[in-house]
């Protein structure tokens, strides 16, 4: 693949885009190292001089005018009268005339890419949807697709900041539906222009980045490497996976594994089970797939999983860290306990992106020496900017390694099962798996609703340990998912220390700050203040280092519980009943999971949570009540643990609080059971997505978004009038459609009344604003 480059850059914040904020390199550095190599028999400065030397002429064939300017573009485009899509039709033949150009030079090889600017009329960034392709593309194929686009491309007549910032949104936009939709995208380029200014554009699972502005008219030369380098590059370099391939036309794919011995194996999928990772452009991309193994082109044995995704350069792979729990001391006495509580692995290993399968397939970093080669060698820019006249951080980007693991069992997600007699059961499953893995002397850090698997025989499996260890390594901080990190770990505090009922002489308390899960404001209440100086816990004033331990594994599966509960609606059992989610539910959901203070208060004050259950719906209140006593002895344990910070057990602290959440687990799903409570899906299923068009057809979710990930809020009200129009306008008024249109006024209420009920005081204030 391609080299990249991160620490070499600048983090532009006004160009802040949905996918993230890119970092701006040298456009030298990015030529040099990021673009695909040149094919080896040519050279820049040769095309470039042949294509003036030609415009010397004045034939009205000759690409460059006596002006010294691209023809097609007499004048800038900001001056010319046409509209923006005229303006920028002149770029295709200009292309043309480079390839033409170097022709004699690559007579061995044709240019398996054309680059096409886009015929249809195209909106604004807030306006397009999943099916809107760019301005233009480089493309692989004749037939559009976000899986034949290589690079995406947007214009500008303007060059003002508003311009410059909608073209950012739209290009990112743009290569994270290539990486979303192929799953055997690995990275991908984009370009855009205002005006005369031409940026290039990178992304891949660890950074975007974007260049340094060039005059696309005037500074020849690099849009002239651009237009080779892309242009001549194999698949490959240009970020299509060789290790995936297309099997056939049922969007089947042959996947290549690669084992820790060397040895490769090929799987065929049959289903996505899971592509929740691959929703945003910068992360982990983690993919899942049922599959059997392919020998000799024939299918072969049972089916099994495979998982693809992008872990950190230098973090402990899952399938070292599964061998490494069953080699643990205590593994002989309970085996048959530890094959129930986590799955098998068959073959794993990392992938390699060249054909002697010696270069892993990963993101890499340059350093700072990059950096000050590229300025030492850097000029001004003919668009006036330098690229040079900064001196740029370095931010820390994880290095990211291509990895896959092949499991024997097949399992679904626990958001998709539906009944919540069987959801219930798998997390009293899941608290033993726990159990399990802090006997051992590990902690899991990343217990989240993506990571509990349920098999086909109904036992859950705990996976995806990628960022487990024992006890005693190296913490690092803020781990885990957002929705579901324990209170302590997210402040990266003791907070149950202070204010314990439990110390003789409890520490006071003090205002303190937190943010919204954005970081972008704060809001103030009360949270335990560290001893005074005449306090007789003084001497423990400063507290120990913050570490992770088992009580926050629990924590986390807690608030699986609640956010399964909370956010997904009771499937009804008759047509008279309702089984959708009231709006003071969802107001809770959001407020629990979009907000710390919100969170912290439902876990630790002693009414908070209780108010909230009354907002479930009959069928499932007994569930929040069991939640309720899960909560309180949670705090009960978190109390004994902290009496005293330097003497805390890490994997002991909380034994007898696994009963405990057995118990209630067991119980209320038993319960449950006999009044046959099921909840809706979370997600849309794979079924849907597979017989939906992946290129064209989005397939909405219950979430507000369609399968692409791309939020689908926006158009809602315009859903709602054109369901209107279609239940007045028929002759009989479809009952669906009312049904399906009151639906989407009580989603877009529930937005609305979501900042006004049961905020904590001065929390009000910022979500409004």
């Amino acid at each position: 693949m391609a080299n990249t480059t991160s620490s070499a850059s600048i983090t532009l914040r006004c160009l802040d885009t949905p996918q993230g904020t890119p970092h701006e390199v040298p456009i030298e550095l990015f030529v040099k190292s990021i673009l695909p190599p040149l094919h080896s028999g040519l050279v820049v400065d040769e095309v470039v001089r042949k294509l003036e030397k030609s415009g010397k002429k004045s034939s009205p064939q000759k690409p460059v005018t006596l002006k010294g300017r691209w023809r097609g573009f007499a004048v800038d485009p900001e001056s010319a009268r046409e509209s923006e899509k005229t303006s920028f039709r002149n770029l295709e033949p200009v292309f043309r005339s480079i390839l033409k150009a170097a022709v004699t030079k690559v007579r061995d090889c044709s240019s398996p890419l054309c680059f096409r600017n886009n015929s249809a009329c195209i909106p604004r960034s807030w306006n397009r949807c999943s099916d809107t392709f760019p301005d233009a593309y480089w493309l692989r194929e004749a037939h559009c697709s976000w899986s034949n686009i290589a690079v995406s491309g947007e214009y500008k007549k303007g060059n003002t900041n508003s311009d410059e910032h909608d073209n950012a949104v739209k290009v990112t936009t743009s290569m994270f539906r290539c990486m979303r939709r192929d799953p055997c995208r690995r990275f991908t380029f984009g370009f855009t222009i205002e005006n005369t200014n031409m940026k290039l554009w990178f992304c891949d699972r660890a950074q975007l980045l974007c260049s340094t502005p060039f005059n696309f008219i005037l500074d020849r030369k690099y849009l002239v490497h651009f237009c080779l380098s892309i242009a001549y590059a194999e698949p490959q370099q240009l970020g299509w996976d060789p290790t995936m391939v297309l099997a056939n036309d049922r969007r089947q794919y042959d996947i290549t594994v690669f084992s820790n011995e060397g040895e490769a194996r090929v799987y065929r999928t049959l289903d996505l089970l899971s592509d929740s990772g691959a929703q945003v452009l910068i992360g982990r991309g983690t993919r899942v797939w049922k599959v059997v193994q392919i020998e000799n082109g024939q299918e072969c044995g049972s089916s099994m999983v495979l998982k693809d995704a992008w872990v950190d350069f230098d973090r402990k792979r899952e399938g070292t860290a599964l061998e490494e729990l069953r080699a643990a001391e205590y593994a002989p006495y309970c085996q048959e306990d530890f094959d129930r509580a986590y799955l098998s692995r068959e073959v794993d290993g990392d992938v390699f992106s060249d054909a002697g399968h010696t270069i892993p397939d990963s993101t890499h970093v340059f350093g700072a020496e990059d950096v000050q080669e590229s300025h030492r060698t850097s000029s001004p820019s003919a668009s006036g900017r330098s690229s040079t006249s900064f001196a740029p951080p370095f931010p820390a980007i994880n290095r990211k390694v291509h990895y896959r693991v092949v499991f024997r069992e097949v399992c679904r997600s626990i958001s998709s099962e539906t009944s919540l007699a069987t959801i219930l059961r798998a997390l009293a499953q899941i608290v033993t798996a726990l159990h399990l893995m802090h006997l051992a002397g590990w902690v899991h850090r990343d217990v989240s609703a993506g990571n509990m698997l349920i098999t086909e025989d109904g036992v859950a499996r705990l996976t995806d340990l990628e960022y487990a260890h024992r006890v005693g390594e190296d913490d690092e901080a803020r781990l885990g998912t957002a929705k579901f990190m324990a209170t302590e770990v997210d402040l990266q505090e003791y907070i149950f220390s202070r204010n314990n009922p439990l110390l003789a002489s409890p520490r006071r308390s003090k205002k303190t700050t937190l943010s919204t899960s954005d970081g972008s404001s704060s809001s103030s209440f009360k949270l335990p203040s560290p001893p005074g100086p005449d306090d007789p816990l003084s001497e423990a004033s400063i507290d120990p280092t913050f570490r992770y331990n088992a009580l926050h594994d629990l924590e986390s599966l807690w608030w699986v519980a609640v956010y399964t509960i909370f956010t997904r609606e009771v499937e009804p059992t008759s047509d008279d009943e309702c089984g959708n989610a009231s709006e003071e539910q969802r107001a809770y959901a959001a407020n629990m999971f979009d907000t710390r203070v919100d969170r912290f208060h439902s876990l630790a004050t002693v009414r908070a949570f209780q108010m909230k259950i009354f907002s479930l719906h009959p069928s499932i209140r007994h569930v929040g009540h069991a939640l309720e006593k899960m909560r309180q002895a949670l705090l009960h344990w978190y109390y004994k643990a902290e009496v005293d910070l330097d003497a805390i057990d890490h994997t002991g602290c909380a034994e007898g609080l696994y009963d405990v959440f057995r118990q209630c687990l067991t119980i209320t799903a038993e319960r449950s059971d006999t009044q046959c409570v099921r909840l809706r899906p979370s997600t849309t299923t794979s079924e849907d997505r597979r017989r939906a068009d992946v290129d064209h057809a989005p397939v909405p979710s219950q979430d507000g978004e369609d399968w692409a990930g791309n939020n689908q809020t926006a158009p809602a009200q315009d859903e709602t009038n054109r369901l209107k129009r279609k239940s007045s306008s028929d002759d009989a008024p479809s009952a669906t459609a009312a049904k399906k249109a009151k639906t989407v006024r009580r989603r877009r209420s529930a937005e609305a009344v979501r900042t006004r009920l049961y905020l904590p005081r001065g929390a009000k204030r910022h979500l409004k604003s």
